[in-house]
């Protein structure tokens, strides 16, 4: 063999010279895809490498294993820095897809000519489950790589501090709550004079405290969701204080509806907060 002669890595195998008596085994299209939807474009860049080498280009392999890697680590990275309210609203299947695709066209782009002359000649294939545990293998790897990294950059938060301030929280909610304990027939002046001086002080300074909450460095996703159903509860209070004020200023039939309102939406706050316990 001429060492300056090329292969044509687009060459069927009835069309490449015989330099060996192996047969010249490549993985499908499909296979790819499989491996690609399993184990991210990772593993895709080891089969695409394969195909690449078998086919006498090994610099094209190495090429593709690389881009593959960094393309892979590039695209994590963009979804681990996307707002999460965004990302919550995506399918969980629809990051696969759009990995899968851009593989897929890249594929037929350096490789789709060569596959279908080694199919038209009745060449062999790797067989699809083994395509489809590299791609298992290659997500567990990274499952295993983002798991360690996760510990590994997770920083504790002062625990005492949050449990502190949250323990103050609870202690203003009672002491607001008590509003509900006036007896039935007091005045309209002991209960507006009870809301006015003691109930939304009361959760005023709440909204300071979860100010101090959210300043906490490291604080857990999950505490953030938290500190923010907090927020908005206390200001329901406020705002459901106020209207019961108001209530005995005016005609209280005009504020009745909007008091079922805000309790209604306090509730739909307090569910949500059961749900992170």
């Amino acid at each position: 063999m001429n060492s300056n002669e090329q292969i044509n890595p687009a060459e069927s195998p009835s069309q490449r010279k015989d330099y060996t008596d192996l047969p010249l085994m490549l993985y499908s299209e499909r296979s790819i895809n499989i491996a690609t939807f399993l184990g991210t474009p990772v593993a895709a860049g080891f089969l695409i490498r394969r195909n690449f080498i078998n086919l006498g280009n090994e610099t094209y392999g190495k090429h593709t294993l690389f881009i593959s890697i960094a393309f892979t680590i590039i695209f994590f990275i963009l979804i681990i820095l996307s707002p999460e309210h965004i990302i919550d609203k995506i399918p969980n299947a629809l990051f696969p897809a759009i990995y899968t695709l851009i593989v897929w066209y890249v594929l037929k782009r350096y490789q789709g000519e060569a596959l279908d002359n080694h199919k038209k000649a009745g060449g062999s294939f790797y067989s699809v489950w083994k395509a489809a545990g590299i791609g298992f293998a290659a997500s567990v790897v990274l499952v295993g790589m983002f798991f360690a990294y996760a510990f590994a950059t997770t920083e504790d938060f002062d625990s005492e501090k949050y449990d502190r301030k949250i323990d103050v929280f609870s202690k203003n909610e009672e002491e607001a709550m008590m509003l509900y304990e006036i007896p039935e027939g007091a005045s309209p002046m002991r209960i507006q004079g009870f809301i006015r001086t003691t109930g939304i002080p009361a959760w005023e300074r709440n909204l300071v405290i979860l100010d101090t909450l959210d300043a906490i460095e490291n604080l857990d996703g999950l505490l953030i969701k938290q500190n923010g159903l907090l927020r908005e509860y206390s200001q329901l209070r406020i705002a459901l204080f106020k209207t019961i004020d108001s209530s005995f200023s005016v005609d209280s039939d005009k504020y009745e509806t909007k008091m079922i309102e805000i309790n209604g939406k306090i509730e739909a706050v307090l569910e949500d907060l059961n749900k992170l316990k």
